[in-house]
């Protein structure tokens, strides 16, 4: 009993490394995500869902500092092993795959985040998942919609998102209501929707503390509002 057991001291470091990310010291997250993983493989082995769990957690860290690539790395890796543990339609698999879209996203690579995220809606709509997966997933798919500039399809699946993410407390309520403006606005006729939905974003952002997030929307508003076709428009 000298030294704690490597699955608690593995959780320990879970925690801090939410802590400090939280905190902003992600070099911190990292290595402590890093040393959760290497104690988790000693006690389970290879494969484990707390492994598959604590490859996707480095990935969100990494994502979170917008290095796309590396996070696409941790979850391929937290994928494979939910796979094998669990199958291909275990929720480890779909959460992984769900956050490989959105690195991809970050990317720019639409394409491929468009399947990948149609890979995810299938995992989530066979296991009968709650709308809040389903509805987030269908928010990433609408970014690589719009992203691969095929407007009406994204449009579609972003007001699908919205109802089926409905009040939840989380960034995808907001995200969703921003991607589907930008969406919006290329129509002259739906800008003003495309604003009002776009000032939800921001005070949603502003609710949940995501202030970085609210400001990036704030600076798309104050450039869109003052074209003279919004003000023109019926």
């Amino acid at each position: 009993m000298s030294s704690p057991h490597p699955v608690l001291e593995a959780w320990r470091l879970q925690g801090m490394a939410i802590v400090q990310q939280k905190a902003g010291d992600v070099d911190g997250a990292l290595r402590a995500g890093q040393r959760a993983l290497a104690l988790l493989e000693q006690a389970y082995g290879p494969e484990h869902p707390d492994i598959s769990i604590n490859l996707t957690n480095i990935g969100l860290t990494l994502a979170e500092s917008r290095r796309f690539q590396e996070a696409l790395t941790y979850y391929r890796r937290a994928e494979e092993v939910g796979r094998k543990v669990g199958g291909p339609d275990h929720i480890l698999v779909g959460l992984a795959v769900f956050n490989e879209a959105e690195a991809l996203n970050g990317l720019g690579r639409y394409d491929e985040a468009r399947a990948t995220s149609e890979r995810a809606l299938a995992i989530w709509r066979r296991a009968g998942s709650r709308p809040l997966y389903e509805g987030s997933t269908l928010a990433v798919l609408g970014q690589s919609l719009l992203g691969m500039g095929r407007l009406s399809e994204a449009v579609s699946q972003l007001e699908q998102a919205r109802t089926l993410l409905g009040d939840e407390p989380s960034t995808y309520q907001p995200e969703v209501r921003f991607v589907l403006a930008r969406a919006l606005w290329t129509s002259p006729d739906k800008r003003r929707r495309a604003l009002a939905l776009a000032r939800e974003a921001e005070a949603g952002y502003q609710r949940l503390g995501a202030t970085a997030t609210a400001s990036e929307v704030g600076a798309w508003l104050r450039t869109h509002h003052a074209r003279p076709e919004v003000a023109a428009a019926p």
